[in-house]
């Protein structure tokens, strides 16, 4: 069974171990080898949750992003003090959940690349957890992607794939991949699939056709994983 409540408009959930519900290329923090989850007692929980991060950018200009906002001496003068002050901002959000430990297994959207998830991990108290990640830069013209962290003792990763997103009748229209996470959980096979919707600030209406497409790439990595793995559980999540 699979748990949701909203906390400043960002799901998490908690899974007991036993009765999940299937819900039916890269830059990577993590040992070269694949990390091996340790087996939980029956009834345990797993701690999953998805959070926006807001334009987490560091101060290094980064070509072939639009990137400019997020730079020293431009009008926000995104410097070095006010990037690590949004890093232990970040760590104050994430670590009110679980009891103080912080999720388990955590969806990201708006990352601009692996240094900031680097940096967040080993330059704040996360670096207790010893967080693994996986992050593949897309094409989105301002440079954020989605990503996942986790706990390598809880989720043994297996591997990860991305799936692009294509807007007929919008060949020029650019968002970021799907992200879609395998691993296992108390050895059960687990996917997590991360998206970050196409925006609506066009109007609803103008955006549906869009959100449409980009649910249809969740499908295709849906039906990707059980295709090859069956009895996979499959977890959603993203904004």
């Amino acid at each position: 069974m699979i748990f949701y409540k909203m906390i400043h408009k960002h799901w998490f959930a908690v899974l007991t171990l036993g009765m999940l519900v299937v819900t039916t290329g890269c830059h990577r923090g993590a040992k070269d080898s694949q990390s091996s989850g340790k087996k939980l007692p029956a009834g345990s929980s797993v701690w999953v949750a998805f959070y926006n991060v807001e334009n987490l950018f560091d101060t290094d200009d980064d070509p072939g992003k639009d990137d400019s906002e997020f730079l020293p001496g431009s009008e926000l003068d995104w410097t070095p003090e006010k990037y690590l002050e949004k890093l232990d901002n970040l760590t104050l959000a994430i670590t009110a959940m679980n009891n103080g430990k912080g999720p388990d297994i955590l969806g990201l959207a708006e990352v601009e690349n692996a240094q900031t998830l680097s940096d967040w991990t080993k330059m704040t108290s996360l670096k207790s957890r010893n967080y693994e990640y996986v992050l593949e830069e897309g094409p989105d013209p301002r440079g954020i992607d989605v990503a996942l962290m986790y706990d390598p003792a809880l989720f043994a990763y297996q591997g990860h794939e991305v799936f692009a997103v294509d807007f007929p009748g919008e060949p020029d229209y650019i968002t970021r991949p799907i992200l879609r996470v395998d691993g296992t959980i108390s050895g059960e096979e687990v996917s997590v699939v991360v998206v970050h919707w196409p925006s609506r600030r066009d109007g609803e209406k103008e955006s549906e056709p869009r959100r449409i497409a980009a649910a249809r790439a969740v499908n295709v990595a849906i039906k990707d994983r059980l295709a090859d793995h069956p009895d996979s559980d499959i977890m959603i999540m993203g904004d």
